[in-house]
């Protein structure tokens, strides 16, 4: 037998060299040869759908108009005109459009004006298209879903008017759950309210106020009360004053009350300007008197 060089290199069979085979790598050769090559899946696919027909998977299923493909509209003009002539509002309208000087009619359809130069807008009667407007423009991905108050306003003016709209969007907002599931508020949470603890005795702790003008002022002038009330007892001093001043208030708590009665322990009082005045703090101050304040808007 002839074992030359030459006649064993045209004899050879070219072999392929594999190093060790990894665990994933098997695992992804199995997937590959048991998984049917895109194109064979394409032309299965192909092959049940008829021709001339789209894919349900295709197929759009809000139809944009062809003016703006980001504007849904809700329904057509001559929907909205068969809507119009069955709203009693819209005909009492269009009855007395001379005299409804921001109403216009346009092809039959209701509309209402805008301030130059934006373009009038249709008027939508009250009834489920409204409902639809706001979810279309609210809920939808297509217009930005879940967008704030301002700016759901802002699209709906652009294309529609009703008078009921600031109001019905803010109550469709507020009543949307993912948007009250989701939407955190940036306002500081409100503090905790701290209790004044009941005195200890009496004259122990006083509340003093200022009650709103009254009227018919009196003889004397007198348009005010103020009144001084000893927390434990519910025992009140009031007086008939002419104004609401810090000035007045210092008079009244020398004269009627610390010259009768006694110096003060503690006494509490609303955040008027009558009460943190200087001249309130210096008397306090001078005298030993703690003040205290009540919660802004929680008297």
């Amino acid at each position: 037998m002839d074992l030359s060089f030459s006649s064993l290199n045209n004899n050879l069979i070219p072999l392929k060299i594999t190093t060790a085979i990894t665990r994933a790598q098997a695992k992804l050769q199995q997937q590959a040869m048991a998984t049917p090559s895109i194109t064979l899946m394409d032309e299965k696919i192909n092959e049940l759908i008829p021709q001339g027909k789209v894919a349900i998977d295709e197929e759009p299923i809000i139809k944009p108009s062809d003016e703006n493909p980001n504007k849904i509209i809700p329904c057509d003009m001559n929907d909205l005109r068969k809507l119009q002539e069955e709203d009693k509002k819209t005909q009492e309208i269009k009855k007395n459009i001379k005299n409804k000087k921001y109403y216009c009619i346009e092809d039959g359809i209701l509309f209402r004006k805008q301030q130059l130069p934006l373009p009038p807008v249709p008027y939508v009667p009250a009834g489920r298209i409204r409902a639809d407007i706001l979810k279309i423009y609210h809920d939808t991905p297509a217009n930005g879903a879940h967008f704030g108050r301002d700016k759901i306003t802002r699209k709906i003016q652009e294309r529609y008017y009703w008078p009921t709209m600031i109001a019905d969007i803010r109550n469709h907002i507020n009543s949307c759950l993912p948007c009250t599931q989701n939407n955190y508020r940036s306002q500081k949470s409100p503090g905790k309210l701290k209790p004044i603890p009941p005195p200890e005795g009496i004259w122990k702790l006083l509340s003093m106020d200022f009650h709103d003008p009254i009227t018919p002022t009196s003889k004397q002038g007198n348009r005010y009360i103020i009144s001084l009330t000893e927390v434990l007892s519910k025992f009140v001093i009031t007086k008939a004053v002419r104004d609401c001043s810090a000035t007045t208030a210092v008079k009244f708590l020398i004269n009627d009350v610390i010259l009768k009665y006694g110096t003060l322990t503690c006494i509490l009082t609303d955040n008027g300007t009558h009460f943190t005045s200087q001249v309130m703090n210096k008397l306090f101050k001078n005298l030993g008197v703690t003040h205290l304040y009540s919660t802004v808007y929680h008297p």
